[in-house]
């Protein structure tokens, strides 16, 4: 019987001591929070093509080399500032220098606006050009056209233009 009762006592405390040790909650709890933005999307495509088939050699006249469109998912705009990317400046914010892969071999280009849009400038800023295109009343899509300046030559080159769209308001 004593065997039993030790026996008895030694489970008793093994089963209390389990219990102290059981898994609780310790001190108080704390609560994160944040405020989640979902601002109206103003998502725009913007495409810059090349002219297929330009020869290099003498330019005497003004020539479409690229044309570009924008295309906004709603009407939500009527101004897209266009800024060169690639190239340097030239004389006015409608210019550029662009480089060939070869890098002595460079075009002067510039952009114009087409189908009813109004290219004007609008500032400049360190090394970057700006161009505002505008239109009467907001649209979902501005067209434009890269033009190699006349009377310069062309080598026979890759010549990459970039230029960046950004909806603007004035």
């Amino acid at each position: 019987m004593k065997k039993y009762a030790l026996s008895l006592l030694a489970l008793t405390m093994a089963l209390s001591s389990g219990a102290a040790s059981a898994a609780g909650a310790v001190g108080s709890p704390v609560v994160a929070e944040t405020n989640v933005i979902f601002q109206a999307a103003n998502e725009f495509a913007h495409a810059l093509t090349p002219v297929t088939g330009l020869a290099s050699g003498l330019n005497p006249s003004t020539k479409m080399i690229a044309t570009g469109n924008i295309v906004l998912s709603a009407a939500t705009s009527n101004k897209m500032r266009l800024d060169w990317v690639s190239g340097v400046d030239k004389s006015t914010p409608l210019q550029r220098e662009i480089s060939g892969n070869t890098a002595t071999n460079k075009i002067t280009v510039y952009f114009t606006a087409v189908a009813g849009d109004t290219a004007t400038t609008l500032e400049t800023i360190g090394n970057t050009s700006s161009v505002l295109l505008s239109k009467a009343t907001s649209t979902t899509m501005f067209n434009y056209q890269i033009n190699l300046l006349s009377g310069i030559t062309v080598a026979p080159d890759t010549y990459k233009i970039q230029v960046k769209a950004q909806s603007w308001e004035a």
